[in-house]
């Protein structure tokens, strides 16, 4: 499964998840949980105020029918760097403000 983009949308606008009842139904994840992990990681973009996606854990940028199947917890939560930086902008850290946003696995990623 992939969110995907609609072409021509702004940034902040574009979240979209590209059949999620199939992916459901072909991987035996419930659906509710499916679009429970697209809409955190959608969530993800905002709090870690980065468009790009990191190279594992909630914020990859796709998400196979095997990664689905098999349901590693590491899969579906934030990496350390990201999870730090949420943190600090939690906290109201300046640093949080003025890093450029996932910094960490993005840059890591090259993406």
């Amino acid at each position: 499964m992939r969110p995907s983009i609609q072409p021509g949308a702004p940034p902040s606008s574009r979240p979209c998840i590209t059949t999620p009842w199939s992916a459901s139904r072909g991987t035996g994840l419930g659906t509710r949980e499916l679009l429970g992990r697209a809409v955190a990681h959608e969530l993800g973009h905002l709090l870690l105020r980065a468009p790009g996606h990191g190279p594992s854990g909630l914020m990859r940028p796709l998400w196979t029918d095997q990664e689905l199947m098999q349901n590693r917890p590491d899969d579906w939560t934030f990496s350390e760097a990201d999870r730090r930086q949420v943190q600090a902008a939690a906290r109201g850290d300046d640093a949080a403000r003025t890093a450029p946003a996932g910094a960490g696995d993005l840059e890591a990623a090259g993406r």
